[in-house]
């Protein structure tokens, strides 16, 4: 921390893994929390402050928001509730499985915290887009086509999550660094073996010996 606080110019940061990698949900400690945000802002700038995610925040709000939490985890994703960025609560955090510290998208529900915005801009546009410029990807789910047909709107949803996370897999793989080859020298596979050599001119006949042998090609072994 001494660095952090008294570095007057510029900082640089070696780490062995990245904000993304630190799961909040797996511990409270403030000092895990404030890694986790120090490393997000040397690696994104300002945005990181105001971005900062502060986990979840407490269970779902509503039977709705708990019906759908429970159909993404049986679906095989990892759905946490009441996820605190920014002042705003996400209902739902859908986490990257590849990397346990960050969201692969938030899901919005039209229950306790959408019914709470004072008017309708704040509900439809101006929540929505705080969050996205803050770098989340919010998907929605309407309550009326919820009791219609949950298995549709899940299986909707579903299929964006799948490709939200094809897109983030091909986006990692383009910005890290190529891996280098390691050149390994061939081993002669006949290294250590005796050759035939060609008889040399005008002595067709006689064999090459090995170097150092006591015999001449007419004596008796």
């Amino acid at each position: 921390m001494v660095a952090i606080t008294r570095a007057r110019r510029e900082l640089h940061i070696y780490a062995s893994l990245t904000h993304d990698q630190i799961d909040l949900s797996r511990t409270r400690a403030t000092g895990v929390r404030d890694l986790k945000a120090f490393l997000d802002y040397a690696e994104r700038g300002a945005v990181a402050l105001s971005a900062r995610e502060e986990g979840s925040l407490g269970p779902a709000e509503s039977p709705f928001e708990e019906a759908v939490a429970a159909a993404f985890r049986a679906k095989g994703w990892e759905a946490r509730t009441q996820i605190g960025v920014s002042g705003f609560r996400i209902d739902l955090g859908i986490v990257n499985p590849d990397r346990a510290g960050a969201y692969l998208a938030g899901i919005e529900c039209d229950g306790a915290t959408y019914h709470r915005s004072a008017t309708a801009r704040d509900r439809d546009k101006v929540r929505q887009a705080v969050l996205e410029g803050l770098g989340w990807t919010i998907l929605r789910i309407w309550s009326t086509d919820w009791f219609r047909d949950p298995a549709a709107v899940v299986d909707r949803l579903h299929q964006k999550l799948e490709q939200l996370l094809r897109d983030d897999r091909a986006a990692r793989k383009d910005t890290e660094p190529p891996v280098e080859e390691e050149k390994v020298e061939e081993e002669n596979e006949y290294d250590g073996e005796m050759r035939s050599l060609p008889a040399p001119e005008g002595d067709k006949t006689e064999d090459l010996q090995p170097a150092g042998s006591d015999y001449g090609p007419d004596d008796e072994s």
